[in-house]
């Protein structure tokens, strides 16, 4: 072998390891949440759960853990908080602060009144603060969204009054008016976190609703009332919560006195963890 062979081989074994050590370094920071500060967090896969400590104090007396999350998580919303071991620590110190998505990673972290209060929340990085030596354990669910489109097709959704066309879900005329009652779809249990609703209506006046109703297996339904129906074009009404639920079934009740004349166009619905309806579509 030349010496001009021995120098190729030996640069092509640089390329490689070198590439190889990228991947893998890669593979590690998709996976793992990484601890500015406090102990390495370690990870369970049979349950999904992470666990988070922090065994030594800093100068301040304090017990302090500063995490950023994984590439194959970021902007993650944090589904579920056992706290095994934690101290509120001394005011002003709050006990939990997050960095949102999309926030400046200098000027964009928001305090948190408890520690309980992480769950529900979506961010990117969080920090942990506390009196005595601490562990949490939680786990990570990413946010997902699906639209159904009715101008396109009616969604596999049913109502008990209502028609399908290829405009929307019409409203259809019963008691004093008339709307859309009922528009319903079922699936496999989700952790739901909001419902937009968009319609064109006009005509309705006195007692109307836009209500929206939520259901578990056979658990009794929870009714979250949006207010009465307004009359225009392509108006949003949106309910969001941050606390995690279980749902499989959604009824939308958008009818009142006075018209049948309302149209329900899209739904767009947004979750933690799997998404029942497949791939997310939303842009």
């Amino acid at each position: 072998m030349t010496i001009i062979d021995t120098l190729n081989s030996v640069s092509a074994s640089i390329t490689t390891n070198t590439d190889t050590l990228r991947n893998l370094l890669t593979e590690i920071q998709s996976g793992t949440i990484i601890a500015d500060t406090g102990d390495a967090p370690i990870y369970d896969e049979a349950t999904g759960v992470w666990t988070c400590a922090q065994s030594t104090a800093n100068a301040n007396g304090e017990y302090l853990g500063i995490y950023k999350l994984p590439l194959a998580t970021i902007c993650s919303i944090l589904n579920s908080l056992n706290i095994i071991a934690f101290t509120p620590p001394a005011a002003p110190n709050t006990p939990a602060r997050i960095l949102p998505c999309g926030a400046d990673p200098l000027t964009g972290w928001q305090n948190l009144p408890a520690l309980v209060d992480l769950e529900g929340q979506e961010f990117n990085q969080f920090s942990i603060r506390s009196a005595t030596p601490f562990e949490v354990r939680l786990r990570l669910a990413q946010e997902w969204c699906y639209t159904f489109d009715f101008t396109v097709s009616n969604g596999g959704w049913t109502a008990d009054y209502g028609t399908y066309s290829s405009g929307g879900w019409q409203g259809t005329a019963y008691g004093t008016g008339g709307g859309i009652s009922g528009l319903q779809k079922s699936f496999s249990d989700a952790d739901l976190r909001s419902v937009s609703v968009v319609h064109s209506a006009s005509g309705y006046g006195g007692a109307s609703q836009k209500l929206l109703r939520l259901q578990h297996d056979s658990d009794p339904y929870v009714d979250h009332s949006l207010g009465a129906l307004n009359n225009g074009t392509d108006l949003v009404t949106t309910w969001q919560t941050t606390t995690p639920n279980s749902v499989d079934n959604i009824k939308l009740f958008w009818d009142g006195a006075g018209s049948n004349s309302v149209t329900i166009k899209r739904v767009t619905i947004t979750g933690a963890g799997t998404n029942p309806f497949g791939a997310g579509n939303c842009n």
